[in-house]
């Protein structure tokens, strides 16, 4: 077997267990539950009524989907949140829980600035972010590249058997 076939089937195993892991044995759904419990416990601690938040689930994703009534002070906090010590909003909390890529208002903000309630049912969950099963193959890919980089580096090299070979 050719050196580079031994490669291309590390790389399918690698991949396949990384589709085995977020996919039917279930981690990435319980992955999404968790980030889903954690965006809901700072919505109860902002204390803005009538908000929801709900995670991507088709695909599973890490962008989280909010609605309810809001003004854009709520939504956005103040302008320079991240550099001092003003107030971020819904969006700057959301974005500070570990593990949350991204925050998507459904319905939209209005032409006045606030949002408008929830539709029945919650959120749309229209257009989110990067699969969580791409982000983990791309993850698993890399590596797998890490780990090849590294044996090439400390592998071995035969002995010379003389000057010139």
């Amino acid at each position: 077997m050719s050196r580079w076939l031994k490669l291309l089937i590390g790389l399918l195993v690698t991949l396949v267990i990384a589709w085995l892991y977020c996919g039917p044995l279930g981690r990435g759904a319980a992955y999404v539950d968790l980030l889903q419990s954690r965006a809901e416990f700072v919505l109860v601690n902002a204390e803005v009524p009538n908000l929801q938040a709900r995670m991507g689930r088709a695909p599973l994703s890490r962008t989280v989907f909010l609605c309810g009534p809001t003004i854009p002070f709520q939504r956005n906090g103040t302008l320079d949140w991240q550099r001092s010590n003003d107030l971020p909003g819904i969006d700057g909390r959301m974005l500070l829980i570990g593990g949350i890529s991204g925050a998507v208002w459904d319905p939209g903000p209005a032409a006045d600035g606030n949002t408008p309630p929830c539709p029945p049912g919650g959120p749309g969950m229209s257009g989110g972010g990067l699969p969580l099963l791409v982000e983990l193959i791309g993850l698993a890919a890399l590596a797998w590249l890490l780990g090849l980089g590294i044996g090439w580096a400390l592998r071995r090299r035969p002995p010379r058997k003389g000057y010139l070979g």
